[in-house]
């Protein structure tokens, strides 16, 4: 998201409130929903969950501080609305495990790619839920919300060196659980 988009925002806020928390759902609803889909893996409460965390946005809006991006403030509301979801469900440990869970988007292939495609999706969501939690975490924030380094650290309050280690060593556990299959 780019600081015009924030600018944007920021100035909307003061002049036209509901328009900007248009702008802000409109912008973010998608990802939000994704996020929290891969997350919990029922799209019932995913939508739930989803008003959920716009509702806790236009309600703490106005006191954003704007030192971060709004993004990775919506983010973290969201991964913090999802970890307090399984805390009350007491499931916490399936927390991400289903992340893989793409929308099927159309598209024209052989019968042979798309089985292949789906063998190879298949695997690599297995691989990722024998991931520790921590790891899969910061996997899906990187790939699925495409967050930066900088960001994710800010997101799941910790250093920038601590994701990028997590990260590689999420790349390595994959790698290994998959080359031999996938070969």
């Amino acid at each position: 998201m780019s600081s015009d988009f924030n600018a944007q925002i920021k100035k909307l806020l003061k002049e036209n409130r509901q328009e900007a928390e248009r702008l802000i759902y409109e912008h973010f609803i998608n990802k939000v929903y994704a996020l929290i889909l891969r997350s919990v893996g029922n799209p019932n409460v995913a939508d739930d969950l989803s008003q959920e965390v716009f509702i806790k946005i236009f309600k703490k809006i106005s006191s954003f501080n704007w030192h971060s991006s709004l993004s990775t403030w919506i983010y973290t509301i969201t991964v913090n609305t999802v970890r307090d979801y399984f805390r009350r469900q007491k499931t916490y440990r399936k927390f991400l495990s289903s992340w893989l869970k793409k929308s099927k988007v159309v598209e024209t292939q052989t019968p042979e790619k798309s089985m292949f495609k789906n063998y190879t999706e298949n695997m690599l969501n297995q691989a990722i839920q024998k991931l520790p939690d921590s790891l899969k975490e910061i996997v899906l924030l990187y790939y699925v919300t495409n967050l930066s380094i900088k960001e994710i650290a800010k997101v799941l309050g910790m250093k920038d060196s601590t994701v990028k280690s997590r990260l590689k060593t999420a790349r390595q556990k994959l790698f290994e659980m998959l080359k031999d299959k996938l070969n």
